[in-house]
C-alpha cells in the first residue's frame, strides 16, 4: 500500500531470465504457431464488443489514412512472432559488456 492508501499503480514484474512461459504456450497451442502479420480493423472490433460503439467514428479516417498497414494484430497472434525472437535472441548469444557503462557504474561500487 502506498502512504495515500491505495494500492501501488503499477508493480514492476521481476525480470524474467527464462523462456518456460513461452514454451508452455507453444506447446499449448498449436494451432497459433501460424504468423499472421496484420489484422482487418473489422477483425479486432469483432473481438472486443467495446470498441463497436467508437468504430464507426473512426472508420472513415482508418481507411482514408491507410493505417490498415500499421494494424498489429496481437493476442495469440503474436505467438509465433515471440517464438521466432526468442530464437534469434538465443542465437545472438549474450552482449558483450559496454565499456563506458561498466566505466561509470564503478564510480558507485
Amino acid at each position: 500500500m502506498r502512504a495515500d492508501g491505495y494500492p501501488p499503480a503499477h508493480v514492476r514484474p521481476p525480470r524474467v531470465e527464462s523462456f518456460a512461459r513461452l514454451d508452455e504456450l507453444w506447446e499449448r497451442y498449436p494451432a497459433h504457431h501460424e504468423r499472421k502479420t496484420f489484422a482487418a480493423m473489422e477483425e479486432l472490433v469483432e473481438e472486443h464488443a467495446s470498441w463497436q460503439e467508437a468504430y464507426e467514428e473512426v472508420k472513415e479516417e482508418y481507411r482514408d489514412r491507410g493505417y490498415g498497414q500499421f494494424l498489429v494484430q496481437l493476442s495469440w497472434s503474436d505467438l509465433p512472432y515471440r517464438y521466432e525472437t526468442r530464437k534469434r535472441i538465443e542465437a545472438a548469444g549474450p552482449f558483450p559488456q559496454n565499456p563506458y557503462v561498466q566505466a561509470f557504474l564503478v564510480q558507485f561500487a
